[in-house]
This record gives C-alpha cells, sequence and structure tokens, in this order.
C-alpha cells in the first residue's frame, strides 16, 4: 500500500471518528452540567419538600400494578386488622380532600355535600397503586342513571398528600383557561410548594425549573363524559432522570 493510499485511509478513518468524538464530548459536558443542577439548587430542594423526593423515588418503582383492594361497606371486611385499615384510610383521605376545599381546588358542589359539612367518604374502593401511591375511586352513579359521575383521588403514601385528582361526569363543566389556572395555583399551595421561586404558567400548567415539576389542571369532553384533571408531575419523567443514589437525583438538561 502507498504512503497516498495510507494518508486518505487515515483521513476518512478520522472523519468517520470526529462526529462521534463530539457527541461524547457533548454527553459529557450534558453529564456534568446536570450534576452542578443535582448539587445546588434542585438539591436543596429535594431536602426542603418530601412531596417531591417521594415523586423523583416513584421513577425507581417496579411495582406499577393495582393490589390490596378494601370496598366500603363491604361485608368481606371481617378482620379487625382489614376494619382498622379501612378507618384510617377514610380519616387520612377525609382529612385531605378537607384541606383541598379549603384551598378551593374542590368545592363542596364538585363533591355532592352540604357546604358545611366535613367530607367523609362512605364509598368507593381503596387500593394500593404500586409501591407508595393509595387510591380512592368512587362511583356516584352509574351510566345506567343517564347521569353517570365518578371521582378518583391519589394519594402519596409518604406524606399523605393528594397528588392527582381526575373527576369524570355526563354533566358538562366549565371552566375557563384563567379558572384552570388559578386551581393550579391553589393545588399548589395545597402541596405547600408556593414558596417555590420560580413557578411559570406555560401551556402545560405551571412550571418549576428548579424543582423540575409541573402542576397542571386539564379539562377534557369527549362528546359522552367531561373530565376535569388536576395533578402535580415531574417535569420530563420518563428516562431524563437517573438516580446515582439514595440522595443524589441526576436531571437531564
Amino acid at each position: 500500500m502507498s504512503k497516498r493510499e495510507i494518508m486518505l485511509g487515515a483521513v476518512l478513518c478520522a472523519s468517520l471518528c470526529l462526529p462521534f468524538a463530539i457527541i461524547k464530548l457533548k454527553d459529557l459536558y450534558t453529564f456534568h452540567h446536570s450534576v452542578s443542577i443535582a448539587d445546588t439548587k434542585t438539591q436543596e430542594i429535594l431536602a426542603a419538600y418530601p412531596i417531591i423526593t417521594s415523586l423523583y423515588e416513584k421513577q425507581y418503582e417496579t411495582d406499577k400494578t393495582l393490589h390490596d383492594e378494601l370496598v366500603i361497606g363491604s361485608a368481606q371486611i371481617d378482620t379487625q386488622d382489614e376494619q382498622d385499615a379501612l378507618k384510617q384510610l377514610q380519616e387520612q383521605f377525609s382529612a385531605q380532600i378537607d384541606q383541598l376545599i379549603q384551598h378551593q381546588v374542590l368545592t363542596a358542589d364538585l363533591l355532592e355535600i352540604d357546604a358545611e359539612e366535613e367530607y367523609e367518604p362512605t364509598f368507593g374502593t381503596f387500593s394500593r397503586w404500586g409501591e407508595s401511591d393509595i387510591l380512592l375511586q368512587q362511583i356516584y352513579r352509574m351510566w345506567e342513571d343517564q347521569d353517570y359521575k365518578s371521582v378518583d383521588y391519589t394519594m402519596d403514601e409518604q406524606t399523605g398528600k393528594i397528588t392527582r385528582i381526575e373527576i369524570s361526569q355526563q354533566k358538562q363543566m366549565t371552566y375557563t383557561e384563567a379558572q384552570l389556572k388559578e386551581l393550579s395555583m391553589r393545588m399548589i399551595r395545597y402541596l405547600e410548594l408556593d414558596d417555590i421561586e420560580d413557578w411559570v404558567y406555560t401551556r402545560y400548567g405551571y412550571e418549576s425549573s428548579q424543582a423540575k415539576l409541573n402542576v397542571n389542571s386539564t379539562l377534557d369532553d369527549d362528546g359522552e363524559t367531561c373530565a376535569l384533571r388536576i395533578a402535580v408531575e415531574l417535569q420530563g419523567s420518563g428516562g431524563s432522570i437517573r438516580m446515582l443514589d439514595q440522595d443524589i437525583y441526576i436531571i437531564g438538561g
């Protein structure tokens, strides 16, 4: 092989490898940039707000199934342990739903109770979702009644806070964009996250770059049912968050 052929081969090899070298350098920069974010403000926020830490930890749960159902009023709940567990869940959800009403995330009219009445879940099904969420699913009326309505709550077991609400009904609900925005801010106050300084409202709801959180309220109407959803979620959840150890998280840039 001539020197000319060797030189051409070396140039070709270098030109093919260069893009991969650039990508590798970019990945290295992104990794260190992510670490700098995780080690400063985001880590401070994780330490200050247990609800955010709990949301991050859920990304690593392997159990994504419903189990341990307890039906309120069921004759099958006959052991003392089950009765005690049911009573505790009713008290926990009652206290948190009352707080949601006080913060005007929910209303007595929406839950079909008297304005002066404390909320108590007297019907519905409790179940565990995954490793650390508890659901309360309530069906107010079935489709046969021509006035279907259901309300679902998701509670974070670690903090006792409700992180998601979904109300579905045949009767139309009307919320303006401004009202949905205000609902999201009320949810932030209920979750005690309102002193995080960088909340910004976007078309996706309220977002915090420091906490990597999104709090949103949406209204969907498919012609048969109208669904109001209020939730707190991680930004970019599902792949952009990696855990180095029990306390350190990497948030992809």
